[in-house]
């Protein structure tokens, strides 16, 4: 964990951090959203899984699940937005993924949001639906340019290459 980052802070979260930890947050498996969605991000190699997470009964939707500067490759699907759950994707690289994004999943539908996102040898667009919080309104961030992302990605992903 990054010096100052709090116990349970998600490096989504973090503001600004530095690259060995960007390296980390866009490399990352899945990102679940505890109560009703859950957005997966491909690693590096194939194949990327994904999952939706079923409603929780007793739960609230959530607002803001911040999708930016991930690297997905060679998947069935990237985003995933169910149960009303708010997803801004931004800055993400898909190359030959079949759904990049969807709101149409299982379930209740989902809200996603899409911007700046580059699409390589994809069979379908990023799926699109409501509106959802602009993150900077919960923290500052700097995404990086989407057509950097594979090369900061394979950079800073991978056995041995993250050391604190």
């Amino acid at each position: 964990m990054p010096p100052g980052t709090a116990p349970g802070h998600t490096p989504a979260l973090t503001p600004e951090p530095p690259s060995r930890w960007r390296a980390v947050r866009t490399s990352v498996i899945a990102v679940v959203a505890l109560v009703t969605a859950a957005v997966v991000t491909g690693p590096v190699t194939p194949p990327a899984q994904a999952a939706a997470a079923e409603p929780v009964s007793g739960f609230a939707t959530v607002e803001l699940v911040h999708v930016y500067n991930n690297y997905y490759r060679d998947s069935s699907y990237g985003i995933a937005s169910t149960y009303e759950a708010g997803v801004p994707a931004e800055g993400d690289y898909f190359h030959s993924v079949n759904n990049p994004g969807r709101v149409d999943f299982s379930g209740d539908l989902g809200r996603l949001v899409e911007r700046n996102n580059i699409l390589v040898a994809c069979n379908h667009p990023i799926e699109t639906r409501g509106s959802v919080t602009e993150p900077r309104t919960y923290y500052p961030y700097t995404a990086d340019p989407p057509a950097d992302v594979p090369a900061v990605v394979q950079a800073g992903a991978g056995v041995g290459k993250i050391g604190y």
